[in-house]
This record gives structure tokens, sequence and C-alpha cells, in this order.
């Protein structure tokens, strides 16, 4: 059985975040991007080689961090711990089925319901728009909102919420080109 490239780095996001202040993992939490993650736990097949692989990159940032406080060097702000973001309902679906409006297909919309339908994270949600981060999550909060949607969070994963009595998301055919 092999492990998905997604679930190491998220394996490895986890006990980053458990192991804040140690071995440097503090560097991964506030700092990693996904794909940071990636390019240093490559070739890793396990989730306890992956956390191996990320422990020795942050552990040379760690090191040298604390080369320069001996050496007398600018001593780097003390970082404080992530927060823990609590499991809510961030957008609340429409109570009334009148008022969902339909995704049309192809657009960058459409792509963010079908991330947030399989589950993901605020960066995975970005990448699958090609949006920032902060555009993704006003997003979550204008777009979805608009059309009726919901979202929630549990564990750091946002998930789709659809209004009582809806069991399929809203789709409108893409718009055919002119000429």
């Amino acid at each position: 059985m092999t492990i998905s490239k997604a679930d190491l780095i998220a394996a490895v996001r986890e006990y980053a975040v458990a192991n804040y202040d140690k071995d440097g993992f503090d560097f991964l939490v506030e700092c990693w991007t996904d794909d940071d993650i990636a390019n240093a736990i490559t070739g890793a097949k396990s989730k306890t080689a992956a956390i191996a692989a990320a422990r020795k990159a942050v552990k040379v940032l760690a090191d040298a961090r604390q080369d320069a406080r001996a050496a007398g060097g600018v001593d780097m702000p003390k970082i404080r711990k992530v927060r823990a973001l609590a499991d809510r309902v961030l957008v609340e679906p429409t109570t009334d089925l009148s008022n969902v409006r339909p995704i049309r297909e192809g657009t960058k919309r459409h792509a963010m319901v079908q991330a947030l339908l399989n589950g993901c994270t605020l960066d995975q949600l970005a990448t699958a728009t090609g949006w920032k981060r902060d555009v993704a999550s006003a997003a979550i909060y204008t777009d979805l909102k608009a059309a009726g949607l919901g979202v929630r969070r549990e564990n750091g994963v946002l998930h789709l919420m659809l209004p009582k009595g809806s069991n399929v998301v809203p789709l409108r055919a893409a718009a055919k080109p002119a000429g």
C-alpha cells in the first residue's frame, strides 16, 4: 500500500505542529508551503521516513539560527506558537433552496467547489484555483455565501456544506465561445 504525497505532507505538518518547539519545526510550521515540504521529503515512502526527511531539512535551519545566536549575531524574534484553529462552520449554507445559485462549470468557483467537496486545506484551495491564500479565503465568505453554499472546518480541513434538502451542487453549463 502506497501512501499519497498529500497524506505524507499532512503527516509531516501534523507532526511539526505537535513538535513546534523541537528540532526547528517552527520553521516548517511558520514558513513552509506544501511544495516546500514535498521537496524536502522527496523519495519518502512512509510517514516515518517523511518526518525524518523533514526533520533533517529543518534541523539545518535550526542549527544556523543557534550558530548566529552563539556568535552574537542578531537574535531572531521568538516566534509565537501557531494557534490551533477550532473546528467550526465558516459560512452557513442557505436555508431556502430558492436562494441557491448554480456554479458555472469550468470556472475557478467550480474548481473551488470541487476541491471543497473532497476536503482541502486553504493552501490546497489556493493551488486549485490559482489564487493567493487571502483571495481564496475571501472567496469562501463571498462567492460561496452568494451561491447559498456553506463551508466548515474540521481538523484544519475545509469541507463544502450543501443546503438542507440538497444533495448535489447546482451546476450551470459552461458558456459557449462566441463566434
